[in-house]
Formats: structure tokens, sequence, C-alpha cells
């Protein structure tokens, strides 16, 4: 909201103390609101800062984890052209489709079983 314009007089004096309470009214308008919500808009800030410096990070490691796997992509490309199948390692688990991880069965048997189906499982 854009604040009225001062009105002026023709006695330059008056001019400059109406100019002079206007600067000091503004100025405690100003120091009133810092103290309402200087606190929370450094907190805000502060939480921004750190939320951008967070997401920094993690954009810069993936993309070094990219340049890993690309690097180790090329590589293993360049030995199939050449033929040499022989020395190529093992896959790792990460490159391996999940499903062909078998992830569920694992997962169930560290899962404890209901009472019911530990008595089916002791057939007397």
């Amino acid at each position: 909201m854009a604040k009225a314009p001062t009105p002026t007089t023709d006695d330059p004096l008056a001019d400059a103390f109406i100019r002079e309470v206007d600067d000091d009214y503004r100025r405690d308008q100003l120091a009133r609101l810092w103290q309402r919500y200087g606190r929370g808009l450094l907190v805000v800030a502060g939480l921004f800062l750190v939320g951008l410096a967070g997401y920094l990070y993690w954009r810069d490691v993936q993309q070094k984890e990219l340049a890993n796997q690309s690097v180790s992509y090329t590589s293993g490309l360049k030995q199939l052209e050449g033929g040499d199948v022989t020395g190529r390692p093992r896959p790792s688990r990460r490159s391996q489709p999940v499903a062909r991880r078998d992830i569920g069965h694992s997962a169930a048997w560290r899962w404890p079983a209901p009472p019911s189906a530990r008595a089916k499982r002791r057939k007397p």
C-alpha cells in the first residue's frame, strides 16, 4: 500500500518538522514490525538456507553416482566391443532387477510367524 505524500506548506521549518515526525513514525513502525516478526523471519530464512544446502548436497551426490555408473557402463561396453567377456565382474545386488531378488521371501522369514502359523508348523 502506497503511503500518501506528506502535505507541504509554505513554511520550510514546518515542512522539515513534518518530515522529521513522519520519518520517526515510519522508523517506529518498522521497529515494531521487526520486534513482532523478526525472529520468525530469521528462522524461516535459516530453514530455507539449510534446506537449500541439503538439496544442493543431495544433487551433487546424485551427479557423482551417475558419473560413476556411466564410467562403469562405458568400460563394460568397451569390453564387450573388444570381445572380452571373461573378465567381467559379477553384477552387484543393486544392479539386479528387484523382481529377481526374492525380497518378499527373505522379509517373510525375518518376521515372527503368528501363533496359529507356528502351531501348524509343529505338526505332532
